[in-house]
């Protein structure tokens, strides 16, 4: 309808245009002559020039038409320009602030750069309490009366709610907005909820570490694994250090994680301290076991510390050559389920008191924490750099790995080659199947694309149907059989008989110049192929 709608007031314009001009004409002519053009049109002379006079009407009609419609559409696009401009800068300050309200303080600040607001605020509920608001006014009276509305669920006000960790995130407003805008909103707040999702766990995180050293003073050495697992480590890293520092802690002669995500079967050591190759083998086949185990089963099942002071007692312990007396297992602890178990030995009698039980069940929600906060920042991380739909690499990563190879190209003298790759017939796919099998289509070229490359390039999606593979150390002979194997898997798939579809390719090897020029040299042999009926695969000169 909003189509029909558009059409029908663009064609109402060149109608109302054309009358005009007409009636200009008309009016111009009679006030010349004196008498209505049709009069005249006894000569074939005078019928030949009013015919063209009113084809050039016709003519002019259209071209206001052309031309109002192309102006609509380029303010169109300055808008969602314009509008994709103001949202990346208010994700960059977001990025850039410390901590969870400071954070939030943006997200408010750019959700009135994109809609502007007069009366408006973000309010943050923790345990029925508003314990954090924003307000384009900061009069007491309007914040009382937003939370009233909020509470009553007013029609008053218009009203959005998100659920945060621990909290509830309300965005209320007194003024009336376009759809549009109201759908601007919705998907800048989709982007930054997540960021503010991440922000308030790290915080909470941040919270209940700093009251865990506070509580437990005489095991202070706990910071120096809340300063030593940075923002830096991978999570891998992250279990090494955990094994280290607790070692430390517990004055454990050894310590191990063990992964216990998935089924018995899958348990796997995933980081050991001092613990001997040889005992490491057996133990590593024995907790698949299920005659063994016991331990890790009862932590996982629990969720809580498990203590033995004599491992002897438990008929399941593995007895090997210097196995330890007592044992400590602190639940690893990841969106409510346990997925790996900190081993703690004691080679010495009742090594352990209650003390370093209940500091054991004190680290539980600190390493937990930890963990946790890692896999929220690798999945940022690979969120970042990819995209969604197809795993691929996106353009920003394209960017900055073409960077470095070409700087490795120039600095070692290795070949490099990159390939630009576009599906044929993907828009006429999407319109006779829809955007969902679209979507389907991309994933399924992508996975070509990845079992066509070595582990060493880089595929990427730079948008819509348009793909690149960066190819180090590839001379172009090498990337033209990577690309003919790629266009042969598009056609032997044969995705469906009524569209055609198929793959064109350009391919450019690095001659020394800059990243624009050989972007530049790939993007023309892509046209060339594209145009191209008989050659799909074609190197750049």
């Amino acid at each position: 309808m909003k189509k029909l709608s558009r059409a029908l007031h663009f064609i109402s314009v060149a109608v109302i245009s054309g009358l005009l001009i007409y009636i200009c004409f008309y009016l111009s002519d009679f006030g010349y002559f004196g008498s209505p053009f049709f009069e005249r049109l006894h000569t074939p002379s005078s019928t030949i020039y009013y015919v063209f006079v009113h084809l050039l009407i016709i003519a002019l009609t259209f071209s206001i038409y052309l031309i109002y419609k192309s102006e609509r559409k380029m303010s169109e696009v300055n808008n969602v320009s314009k509008q994709v401009e103001v949202t990346n800068e208010a994700m960059k300050r977001i990025l850039k602030a410390n901590g969870f309200y400071e954070k939030l303080r943006e997200f408010f600040d750019g959700m009135l750069r994109i809609v502007p607001l007069s009366r408006a605020g973000v309010f943050l509920k923790i345990d029925n309490d508003y314990k954090y608001n924003v307000l384009t006014d900061s009069d007491e009276n309007d914040r009382r009366y937003f939370i009233e509305c909020i509470d009553k669920k007013s029609g008053e006000i218009t009203l959005k709610s998100f659920a945060l960790p621990d909290s509830v995130l309300y965005i209320a407003f007194f003024d009336k907005i376009s759809d549009r805008k109201m759908q601007e909103l919705d998907k800048y707040a989709k982007l930054v909820i997540p960021l503010l999702e991440n922000a308030r766990r790290v915080d909470a995180l941040e919270k209940d570490i700093a009251a865990q050293i506070n509580k437990i003073e005489r095991y202070k050495s706990i910071s120096k694994l809340i300063v030593s697992v940075g923002d830096q480590w991978t999570l891998e890293q992250t279990y090494w250090k955990i094994v280290e520092v607790v070692s430390d802690i517990f004055d454990a002669r050894s310590t191990s994680i063990i992964d216990v995500s998935g089924q018995q079967s899958q348990w796997k050591f995933i980081a050991v301290k001092n613990v001997a190759g040889d005992v490491l083998s057996v133990v590593s086949e024995k907790i698949k076991d299920v005659n063994f185990g016991g331990n890790l089963r009862v932590i996982k099942e629990n969720k809580e510390v498990l203590y033995f002071k004599d491992v002897v007692k438990s008929s399941e312990w593995i007895t090997i050559r210097d196995y330890p007396f007592s044992y400590i297992g602190i639940p690893i602890i990841l969106y409510g389920q346990v997925i790996s178990v900190l081993n703690i030995d004691g080679y010495k009698p009742s090594q352990f008191d209650e003390e370093d039980v209940q500091f054991a069940q004190s680290l539980v929600p600190i390493l937990s924490g930890i963990v946790e906060k890692n896999v929220l920042l690798e999945q940022y991380n690979v969120f970042s750099i990819t995209d969604p739909l197809t795993g691929l690499y996106n353009r920003r990563e394209l960017e900055k790995r073409l960077s470095g190879e070409i700087e490795r190209a120039k600095r070692y003298s290795h070949p490099l080659s990159i390939i630009e790759l576009d599906l044929d017939n993907f828009k006429k796919w999407n319109d006779t199947y829809g955007h969902l099998e679209g979507d389907r289509l991309l994933k399924e070229f992508a996975d070509i694309i990845l079992k066509s490359v070595r582990s060493i390039d880089v595929p990427c999606r730079i948008g819509g149907d348009e793909f690149m593979v960066i190819l180090p150390e590839t001379k172009v002979r090498e990337a033209r059989v990577i690309s003919n194997r790629i266009a042969k898997l598009v056609k032997n798939a044969r995705f469906d008989e009524k569209v055609r579809i198929s793959v064109s390719i350009g391919i450019a090897e690095y001659r020394g110049e800059n990243s624009e020029v050989f972007f530049k040299r790939v993007d023309d042999a892509l046209y060339l192929a594209k145009t191209s009926e008989a050659r799909k695969v074609i190197t750049a000169d």
